[in-house]
């Protein structure tokens, strides 16, 4: 169960950044300021994550970012780029539809692959 003042201020967050829009009074609540097919879990995360949203080196903060890329370097940024892709491509229409699934998902990149974390 969700607390009160938690929803509140998840509503109150959407609704500044104009995804959602409320109506206060007995008959009010809460409803899409837009189309689903144009909302975007993207625009959603983006509200609500830290700014460090990127995925950090297992082997420590400071080992990628000097000399050689650790030995998952290109499988983390693989993971990086396919949940930025899902999260780019989905909308909330989908959700009307039908649940993804990892079908849905892009191949990730083959070791090798250039990138930075």
């Amino acid at each position: 169960r969700l607390k009160k003042r938690f929803v509140a201020e998840v509503l109150t967050t959407l609704s500044r950044a104009g995804l959602i829009l409320g109506s206060p009074g007995p008959g009010g609540g809460y409803r899409l300021a837009q189309r689903p097919d144009l909302i975007t879990l993207k625009s959603i995360v983006e509200l609500f994550e830290n700014e460090n949203k990127g995925l950090v080196c297992p082997y420590g903060p400071d080992y990628c970012g000097r000399g050689n890329t650790c030995p998952l370097h290109d499988s983390i940024l693989g993971l990086q780029a396919a949940r930025d892709a899902f999260l780019e491509r989905t909308t909330l229409a989908g959700f009307q539809q039908r649940r993804p699934t990892v079908f849905d998902m892009p191949e990730l990149p083959r070791e090798g692959a250039p990138g930075k974390m």
